[in-house]
C-alpha cells in the first residue's frame, strides 16, 4: 500500500524493509485482522476500461448471495493501492467489502493504475484520470445490476475526494461516503503535516527550524505554475541534508534525489500538490456522510471538518473517538503503529455505513 511523511495522502506508507519488522510483530499480536473466510458473499474478478478506454482496469466484485439493495465502488488513499488496501496482515477494503455484503450492499474494489493487474502507469494519472476510473467502475458496476437504484461511491483519504468529484460528474451517483476526507488544499495539507510530524519528532528546536525552512523552499518551488523549471533547485533541496525527511523514501518513492525529483513532477504529485475541493463541495448534490478519526495523524481531521461543514452544509459529519486515519481502532494514530494493531477497518465504521445507506430513498 502507498497509502503518505511528507505528502499527506502518502503518510501512512513505510518502507519495506521497516514494513516486513512490523508485519512479523503483527502476525503474533493481530491475527484478529485477518478476514476469515464468508460463505454469505460471492467474489468475482472483473476487469472494465478506463474512461476513455484505452486502460484496462482490474478488480474484485463482492456480492451478497441474497437480495442486493445497494451498490458502492470503494476508492482507496493515494499512492499505488491494490484493490484491497492491503498493509501487512491488513486488507482494509476486504474487510469492508465482505461486512458489506452481509448487509445487502455488493461493491467494486479495482487495483490503481499499474498496480496488480491493472493496466497503465501509476505516476501517469492525475486526479482527473483516476476520477474517470472512478466513474468507469460505477458505470461497470450499474451495468451489472441495473435493477439497483441505490447506486455510490466509499472513499477513503484521496478516494474521498475522488468520490466528491466522480459524484459531480458520472451519471447516476445517488449517495457519497466520506472517509477521512482532506478538504483543505493539498499543499497546505502537506505543510502542517510536517509541522505535526515535526513536533513529535526528537529533534532540537534548532535543526527543526532548519527542517521547516528547506519545507517550505521545497514546498514552493513544486508547487509553482511551472514547477519543471525549477527542477534543478528542486534536486537541490533533495540532495540536501534534510532532503531525507522532507521526502522519505517510502515504499514507492524513488532512493536516489534525481528519481525523487522526477517523482515530484509526475502527473500523480503534482495532483496531490494541487488537490482541491472548495468548487465540488458547492455543487455537491447527493446525500453525503463524513466521517473522521480523532486519532488521525495523516490530516488535521478537525480542521477539516470545519472546513466541509462550511463548503457543504448538507454534508452530515462525525468526529469517532479512538479511530485513525484508516478507521481502525487505534492507540496513538500514528502510521507506524498501522499494522500492528490486532483489528483492521472498525466495526463500528461499517455498520454506521451500512445503516446510513440503508436509510436512504430507493428510487
Amino acid at each position: 500500500m502507498k497509502d503518505s511523511l511528507f505528502p499527506t495522502f502518502i503518510s501512512m506508507n513505510l518502507s519495506v524493509k521497516y514494513l516486513s519488522i512490523l508485519f512479523r510483530v503483527a502476525i503474533l499480536f493481530g491475527i484478529a485482522a485477518i478476514p476469515l473466510p464468508n460463505f454469505a458473499q460471492v467474489d468475482i474478478e472483473v476487469k472494465f476500461k478506463s474512461s476513455n478506454d484505452t486502460i484496462e482496469l482490474a478488480g474484485t466484485l463482492t456480492k451478497p448471495e441474497g437480495s442486493i439493495s445497494s451498490i458502492a465502488v470503494l476508492l482507496p488513499v493515494a499512492g499505488p493501492t491494490d484493490r484491497d488496501l492491503t498493509l501487512g496482515i491488513h486488507k482494509y477494503y476486504k474487510t469492508l467489502a465482505d461486512s458489506l455484503a452481509n448487509e445487502g450492499i455488493a461493491s467494486l474494489r479495482f487495483d490503481d493504475r499499474g498496480v496488480g493487474d491493472s493496466e497503465g502507469v501509476f505516476m501517469d494519472a492525475s486526479l482527473a484520470h483516476r476520477t474517470g476510473d472512478a466513474c468507469a467502475a460505477l458505470e461497470y458496476l450499474t451495468k451489472q445490476f441495473p435493477e439497483v437504484t441505490r447506486r455510490g461511491f466509499i472513499g477513503m483519504s484521496e478516494g474521498a475526494g475522488i468520490s466528491v468529484l466522480a459524484s459531480n460528474q458520472c451519471k447516476s451517483t445517488d449517495f457519497v461516503v466520506l472517509l477521512s476526507m482532506p478538504v483543505r488544499k493539498g499543499v497546505k495539507e502537506m505543510k502542517d503535516q510536517m509541522s505535526r510530524l515535526l513536533a513529535a519528532s526528537p529533534y532540537p528546536d534548532s535543526v527543526k527550524q532548519r527542517v521547516t525552512t528547506e519545507a517550505d523552499k521545497f514546498l514552493k518551488l513544486v508547487s509553482d505554475s511551472k514547477p519543471e523549471q525549477n527542477r534543478d533547485s528542486i534536486l537541490a533541496v533533495l540532495k540536501g541534508p534534510y532532503g531525507p525527511v522532507i521526502l522519505p523514501a517510502y515504499q514507492f518513492v524513488p532512493r536516489t534525489p534525481e528519481g525523487r525529483t522526477d517523482f515530484v513532477l509526475s502527473n500523480w504529485y503534482q495532483s496531490q500538490l494541487n488537490y482541491e475541493l472548495s468548487s465540488a463541495l458547492k455543487v455537491l448534490n447527493v446525500p453525503a456522510m463524513a466521517l473522521y478519526g480523532e486519532l488521525d495523524k495523516a490530516i488535521d481531521y478537525q480542521s477539516n471538518a470545519d472546513v466541509l461543514i462550511k463548503s457543504s452544509p448538507y454534508v452530515k459529519v462525525e468526529v469517532l473517538p479512538g479511530l485513525n486515519h484508516l478507521m481502525q481502532k487505534a492507540n496513538t494514530g500514528w502510521a507506524m503503529e498501522y499494522a500492528m494493531l490486532p483489528t483492521s477497518f472498525s466495526a463500528d465504521v461499517i455498520s454506521r455505513i451500512a445503516e446510513w445507506i440503508s436509510e436512504l430513498p430507493k428510487e
